[in-house]
């Protein structure tokens, strides 16, 4: 039976990274020095080939796979775009501390806790899910067995929370800059019970390859 490989990537390192802002859907560039990293990465460090590549539609991520994988032919999925952050956009946890809204959907843990002119933690998990399916499906009708998907820290770390074996919280699947995961799927697994398993880091050490 196959086996389908997808490995998680999340985009170089931007300003709103450095300054710890909530950057969803601003069209930010990674940054010259994240470029570099991702250069330096990608000599020292191996970036498994796919026969797929998906990429959220945020310049920071077409980016970062031009330039890990500078050959591929993209497809751009709307649905991997990061979380809708609303009024919160561009701000960090300081400037928004003593927000009462922000502290709703921060401390109460309520999934339907809505981010003003933003999404719901639902509608994210869903808008995920959703979009990682009709991926997973993708790749099974066109029969090809190895993919990378190059998106966002909060997209990857909610797939990896809802589909990953091991099962972990939400925070234990943190993605940095350039690296990610590599997800095995067993169709008959995913078929019966919509998981599969979370077999490594990505990038690999050199001529290291998950079977």
């Amino acid at each position: 039976m196959k086996t389908y490989k997808i490995y998680f990537i999340r985009h170089g390192l931007t300003e709103g990274n450095l300054k710890g802002q909530y950057i969803g859907q601003t069209d930010i560039p990674v940054i010259p020095e994240g470029l570099q990293m991702l250069e330096k990465m990608k000599e020292k460090y191996f970036y498994p080939d796919a026969e797929l590549f998906y990429v959220s539609p945020m310049y920071r991520c077409r980016q970062t796979l031009d330039v890990l994988y500078p050959n591929c032919d993209p497809i751009i999925v709307p649905g991997l775009i990061e979380y809708n952050f609303g009024d919160f956009e561009g701000k960090t946890h300081s400037e928004l501390k003593d927000n009462e809204d922000y502290i709703k959907w921060t401390q109460h843990n309520d999934i339907d806790a809505t981010v003003p002119n933003g999404e719901s933690s639902r509608e994210f998990i869903t808008r995920v899910g959703t979009t990682f399916n009709s991926i997973v499906k993708h790749m099974m009708t066109e029969g090809k067995t190895t993919a990378v998907v190059c998106a966002h820290g909060g997209v990857i770390s909610t797939i990896l929370a809802t589909y990953g074996l091991p099962q972990r919280k939400l925070t234990d699947w943190e993605c940095l800059n350039g690296k990610g995961y590599c997800a095995i799927i067993n169709p008959s697994i995913w078929m019966r019970g919509g998981m599969f398993e979370v077999a490594g880091l990505v990038p690999f050490e050199k001529e290291e390859e998950i079977e």
